[in-house]
């Protein structure tokens, strides 16, 4: 039979197979369009500035997922099949190094594939690796842990500077033809951090006599950077209660040095903190150490700010 000129044929069959054909295209296409782009890079990230950098130098060319929910630290984080699932599916892998994520070895061997950078690569001339104590009691753990070297150095802006340095060129290597964008990136986040900087050594310039205490080990890189002074540490490891001995030899020095104040953190349990405040008359205050944090452009930058803003109104009360 024809119609028109054009042979109409009567076998079903034919009309049937050439529907399914043009739905499946019209499917893929739709597919197509709504789901990611093809070829973008993907990177997770362990912790929150790990996060920060690997975020400003993708922008909009990788996707980055970083591990570590709000509000959990990574000290004794333990994987799920969801962060395995995740680590399966990237190309690179962002971590802070210096022993800090430990429990990342299980994941490494189900992508042996995956481009691993540290934040801390080439940074081993800058590492502290005294720890800052007021007794001569040292736990074993803590021993270890400062031979590697202490892990807080994002809160240097300056060191996090070099480690922008490590992940750009880790990115050029894993996806070479964007090296241009990334690049590009990574400069106007180096700005960032230099204006940060410039900002936080004016504007913490007078504090430089003013003595503290801190809950754990981590303000370390801080503290050096602007030339601040942490008298000691409540806790020389962490969740680990510390002696008597260790504590009257705290509470003597803090005395000497004329602490007014302790400084704990958010996500941190603040007992012994307040009860050593209490017997000595002085306050508690909160410092983050930004191992967790907000996943938006600017939010290193900003909880940098705001660690500022708190030491100027505590230690800007105190009396030199």
């Amino acid at each position: 039979m024809r119609f028109f000129g054009i042979k109409i044929l009567h076998d079903p069959g034919f009309y049937f197979t050439r529907f399914v054909g043009i739905a499946f295209l019209c499917y893929s296409f739709f597919l197509t369009s709504y789901a990611e782009p093809v070829g973008r890079l993907r990177v997770v990230t362990t912790i929150f500035p790990a996060y920060a950098v690997a975020s400003a130098v993708a922008g909009d060319q990788a996707i980055v997922e970083n591990l570590l929910p709000a509000g959990v630290g990574p000290h004794d984080y333990q994987l799920t099949a969801g962060d395995l699932r995740t680590i399966q599916k990237a190309q690179v892998i962002v971590q802070n190094g210096i022993g800090l994520e430990h429990w990342l070895e299980r994941a490494f061997k189900s992508n042996p594939t995956l481009l691993t950078v540290n934040l801390s690569d080439g940074l081993h001339d800058s590492l502290i690796r005294d720890p800052i104590h007021a007794a001569d009691h040292h736990s074993a753990d803590e021993t270890k842990h400062h031979e590697e070297g202490n892990p807080h150095l994002w809160l240097d802006p300056k060191l996090m500077i070099r480690s922008t340095t490590n992940v750009l060129r880790a990115f050029q290597k894993a996806d070479p033809t964007h090296a241009a964008v990334y690049a590009s990136n990574a400069t106007v986040f180096v700005q960032s951090l230099q204006k940060l900087d410039q900002e936080l050594s004016s504007s913490l310039a007078p504090l430089t006599n003013r003595g503290f205490v801190t809950l754990h080990d981590a303000f370390a890189y801080f503290a050096r950077a602007y030339q601040l002074k942490v008298v000691g540490v409540l806790e020389t490891t962490p969740d680990v209660s510390p002696p008597p001995r260790y504590l009257g030899e705290l509470m003597r020095r803090m005395r000497q040095e004329k602490v007014s104040v302790i400084f704990a953190e958010p996500n941190s349990p603040k007992r012994l903190a307040e009860r050593i405040a209490a017997d000595l008359k002085i306050r508690v205050a909160l410092l983050d150490t930004l191992e967790s944090g907000a996943l938006k452009p600017g939010e290193y930058e900003a909880a940098m700010r705001r660690n500022a803003t708190v030491l100027i109104r505590e230690l800007g009360a105190a009396t030199p």
